[in-house]
Order: structure tokens, then C-alpha cells, then sequence
């Protein structure tokens, strides 16, 4: 069972409102660098250092082929607050829009869409089981992940395994996206990049660094982080801008390439770790596998959400599945505790209080449970003190 919060991230933007698509119109043409303490950027040597690996580029060179042509062609990214656009001045200068636009610029003749389904202050096993209700419903055509942050890294194991779920739904699609993974930096160095560099190596992904293309300036004084972020992880316009340049920098890359792989390259691989999140999803208020008694009777709430736990309510829910994951949001101010019983039998205690203070209300996710095989489970979370529990999300494994 794992416990953590992501309590060094900046809380979600819209209140988890998870995607939004957006048409890209023609603007005067972006530049294609910025001047940060008498230096710059980015210089070859930074984009030389961005590249962790190409990749397969054959899914590559069939996008490219498309953005020649009048198609509408749509561009997804999926990651925490930095996707999200969080302390960039607009929407017009987070990292995702400015992409769009450049590609908008390189390819006049194609018509480009920006979906971005960025959340705040949550890692790939949220977004594995919100993917296909926040990303992949649009069809897009190139994909950029963006977790290198977010996912803790000192669960290895836990976040590999729901990293590799959602790399392998995109994959998966059955009109073959272009899939790159974007990993930022964290003031101090400290990613979850090794991990999903172990993931892109297997599946032959592209691999673009942030923190491999910059860091080294900020460890060696050259340049201070304050002059590409607002704080400890979050980009401001000019790191926002940066993020940007290094993606047009893989597709400029890519484009002067001659094509080398081949359609088989293309064909679905078997787990390096698991599958088990690759089916992942998310239980919602209604679904006839939950069950509540005490002071309310029925978890049928108006917009589908769950009505919070009070002292001596208990949710049950019965899970044909693997793996069972609660949301729910913690502050210093509460005091909730939770007894989670599996198959009858007790398990654990867990509260909705944290010592961080940087939010009123910080996405906490706790797993509850995984099993290798699928199997019949009844799970008993009562609250049994302190003030109401909101259960904001039941994520789950089939």
C-alpha cells in the first residue's frame, strides 16, 4: 500500500476541470530565443542536451507527412500544473499553447488543435485513469506527457507502474499518435525522469529534457532558476517559453531526418513492468458498485459527486478489478480519520491531515490496495471521527 501527497506542487488551476480544447490562429512569428542574464537561449549546446533519446520516429514522419496537407490536426498534452499553464501570465505563454502556435507557424497549410488536460498537483496514476475521458476522447494526433515532476520519486515502483499504464493507452490508440515524453526540472533536481526514461527506452519513445537542457546552467551559477521559474517547480514566461523551444527544437530535429524504422515498429509490445493501468478508470456518484449508509443513503449527488464522509458513514464498494487508489483533499486545518476494512478484514486508519500549509486543500492519493490478478473485492471506508472526509475521486484497476 502507498501513502503520499504531492504536497511540493501548486494546487489545481480550474478546480479540476481537466480539458479544454483550443483552435490555434495565426500569429506574427514567434522568436527563437530569449536573453537570460547576458546569455542566450536556447543555445546549441542546451538543445544538444534536451534530446534524451529520438526514439522511433516512425509515427513521427507519418505526422509530419499530415501537417503538409489541410488536415486539422490536434496536439494533446497531459501532465500537473506546469502543463495546466500555472504562474505563466496567460494561457497565451504556457509552454502547450506556444508549441501550438510555432507548429502553426512551420505547417501554414494544416489547422492545429490544443488540448490540454493539464490537473495541478497530480501524477500519472490520476491521469491514467482520466486519460480517456480528458485526452484521448479528442483523437489526438501527437501527444506530449509531462509527469517528470509530479510523480513522486521516491515510489519508484508505484508511479513506473502507472506511468507505463498511461504511456501504453496512448500508444494503443487505434490511429497511432505520435507520443513524447517532456520532463521538467524541480528547484534542487529532484525528478522522477530516471524512472520514465527506463519506460521510454523500452517502448523507443522521444525523450526531451527540460531539466537535462538547463539545470546544468543553474548548478554551475551561470544562471539563477528565479529566471526560469516563480518557485520550486512552476515555469514562468520565459521557462515556459524554453519548454516550447525544445519541443519545435525534436520536430525541427526529426523533420531533417531521413525515415529509418518501419510500420512493425509500430505494433503493440508486450509489459515492461505491467497492464494492470493500462484499463484504469474511475468509479463515479450513481455507479451501482457503491453502497453508503448513515446519514445519507444513497451516493446518487447532484454532478456526480460523492457527498463527504461524516462520523459513522461508511462507503462500500464492491470491485471486480485490481487495484483501488481514494482522492481526497487534506489540509492542516482537518481532522477526518478513516478505517478501511478489505474483504472483512481491517487494514489501515488514515486521516485527511497534513503539516503542509501551502493549500487549504492539497490532492492527497492513497492506495487501498493491488493485486496481479483480477479478483472480487468489498472494500469498507467509515469515517469514524473529526470533521467530513470528501472522497473527490475512487480510482480503480479492472
Amino acid at each position: 500500500m502507498a501513502f503520499f501527497r504531492l504536497a511540493f506542487l501548486f494546487p489545481a488551476l480550474t478546480a479540476l476541470l481537466l480539458s479544454c480544447t483550443t483552435e490555434i490562429d495565426p500569429k506574427p512569428e514567434s522568436p527563437n530565443s530569449v536573453t537570460i542574464q547576458g546569455m542566450v537561449l536556447p543555445n546549441p549546446s542546451s538543445l544538444a542536451r534536451s534530446v534524451v533519446q529520438l526514439g522511433n520516429l516512425d509515427r513521427m514522419q507519418s505526422f509530419l507527412q499530415r501537417c503538409e496537407t489541410s488536415q486539422t490536426l490536434r496536439i494533446g498534452f497531459i501532465g500537473g500544473s506546469i502543463t495546466r499553464g500555472a504562474i505563466a501570465s496567460s494561457v497565451e505563454t504556457r509552454y502547450s499553447t506556444l508549441f501550438c502556435r510555432w507548429m502553426q507557424e512551420k505547417f501554414p497549410d494544416a489547422r492545429f488543435e490544443e488540448v490540454n488536460a493539464g490537473v495541478g498537483a497530480t501524477g500519472s496514476r490520476f491521469a491514467c485513469s482520466r486519460a480517456k475521458a480528458d485526452l484521448l476522447r479528442h483523437q489526438p494526433d501527437f501527444i506530449v506527457i509531462e509527469f517528470a515532476v509530479n510523480d513522486d520519486p521516491r515510489d519508484t515502483l508505484g508511479t513506473a507502474q502507472s506511468f507505463e499504464g498511461l504511456v501504453r493507452q496512448c500508444l494503443n490508440q487505434s490511429d497511432s499518435p505520435v507520443l513524447l515524453l517532456q520532463t521538467m526540472s524541480y528547484g534542487g533536481d529532484s525528478t522522477n525522469q530516471h524512472v520514465q526514461n527506463q519506460i521510454a527506452k523500452y517502448y523507443d519513445l522521444p525523450v526531451i529534457s527540460y531539466r537535462n537542457a538547463f539545470w546544468p546552467l543553474v548548478a554551475d551559477s551561470i544562471i539563477h532558476w528565479s529566471s526560469l521559474a516563480a518557485d520550486a517547480v512552476h515555469p514562468n514566461d520565459q521557462g515556459h517559453f524554453l519548454a516550447a523551444r525544445l519541443l519545435s527544437h525534436f520536430v525541427q530535429t526529426a523533420s531533417a531526418l531521413p525515415r529509418t524504422s518501419t510500420a512493425a515498429a509500430m505494433a503493440p509490445r508486450p509489459p515492461w513492468l505491467t497492464d494492470i493501468f493500462e484499463f484504469a478508470d474511475e468509479f463515479h456518484a450513481g455507479d451501482t458498485v457503491l453502497h453508503l449508509t448513515g446519514s445519507l443513503d444513497s451516493v446518487g449527488q447532484a454532478e456526480g459527486t460523492l457527498p463527504p464522509l461524516k462520523t459513522g458513514d461508511t462507503l462500500v464498494i464492491e470491485l471486480q478489478g485490481r487495484e483501488l487508489t481514494l482522492a481526497f483533499n487534506s489540509s492542516a486545518k482537518s481532522d477526518g480519520r478513516l478505517e478501511i476494512s478489505l474483504d472483512g478484514i481491517l487494514t489501515e486508519s488514515i486521516g485527511n491531515y497534513t503539516t503542509e500549509t501551502w493549500s487549504d486543500s492539497i490532492p492527497t492519493f492513497h492506495q487501498v490496495f493491488q493485486k496481479m490478478k483480477k479478483g472480487g473485492h468489498r472494500i469498507s471506508i467509515r469515517q469514524i471521527s473529526g470533521n467530513p472526509v470528501e472522497l473527490t475521486h475512487l480510482l480503480y484497476a479492472p
